[in-house]
């Protein structure tokens, strides 16, 4: 394949599928009308296939709409997007759009990620309020990655959390993202978050049967109560809505009380991170 970033990247997700499915090559080369010669060669990489046999394969593995698209790209039929920086002057006016759109968000906890990485590209007061709550003895300047945030709260184990599928479509993002994309730094969460004994042994299998736009929710205790946060997120682009792309470039995430009576005032004090732009 002409880019290097695709290296047997399909070879490699066909495989993991195969495997997460419990389908042979035999099977598989059955049900698309293959043979099982020629999987294995897809699977080492001696060769590439059209759109037509990635679909099918999608279609006999049963895979979800979103690992669909994630197997097309792993074969380059769709365009990876090129990293790009919201803090470079080119991209002022978006970024203003992005502050005010989180300012205005508060006293809802909010932040933007790459979607690449996870990395905060920005976040709101009332975010960084709730992030010095769930975790008071790290320094809050620090904290720089979603994956850092949630997986080290989990940690402590102050409050029952119902997010093991949650974590479990974490990993899967990541580890699809590294079979087709050479990020070290998304290499290097993937093995550091496997490690973590809140992962089930087949969350291949949880993260597989869950919906592509599940929520999630997260208890924090705020003034000695817990309080259920659920989440809602969206995919947004770097350059506006109104540019096409193939793929996203961030996600905005914000967070609400299941009890829309609870007080978020102790959320809004004064605090500085240099992802806080107002």
């Amino acid at each position: 394949m002409s880019d290097s970033r695709h290296d047997n990247g399909f070879g490699k997700t066909l495989k993991f599928w195969r495997k997460v499915k419990s389908v042979s090559q035999e099977e598989l080369a059955f049900r698309i009308e293959s043979a099982a010669r020629h999987i294995s060669r897809l699977e080492k990489g001696d060769a590439r296939p059209t759109k037509i046999m990635v679909e099918k394969i999608s279609e006999a593995l049963q895979l979800s709409d979103r690992d669909q698209v994630n197997l097309l790209f792993s074969a380059g039929y769709a365009t990876g997007r090129v990293a790009e920086n919201i803090h470079l002057p080119e991209y002022a006016s978006r970024k203003a759009e992005i502050i005010r759109f989180l300012s205005h968000n508060d006293p809802y906890p909010s932040f933007i990620i790459d979607l690449m990485t996870a990395n905060f590209i920005a976040i709101n007061k009332s975010w960084l309020g709730l992030q010095s709550i769930m975790l008071p003895d790290r320094d809050q300047t620090k904290i720089m990655n979603m994956f850092d945030c949630l997986f080290s709260y989990e940690e402590k184990e102050l409050l029952p959390q119902a997010w093991q599928s949650s974590l479990c479509n974490i990993l899967l993002s990541i580890y699809q993202t590294t079979l087709y994309d050479e990020n070290e730094q998304r290499k290097a969460w993937f093995e550091k978050l496997i490690s973590s004994k809140f992962v089930p042994k087949n969350w291949q299998q949880i993260a597989a049967s869950q919906p592509a736009a599940g929520l999630w929710s997260i208890h924090v205790l705020l003034n000695g109560k817990p309080v259920k946060f659920e989440t809602f997120s969206q995919s947004i682009g770097l350059r506006g809505p109104l540019t096409f792309s193939s793929l996203p470039d961030m996600i905005s995430v914000i967070l609400y009380p299941e009890d829309k009576t609870v007080d978020l005032s102790i959320l809004s004090k004064d605090q500085t991170h240099p992802l806080l732009f107002y």
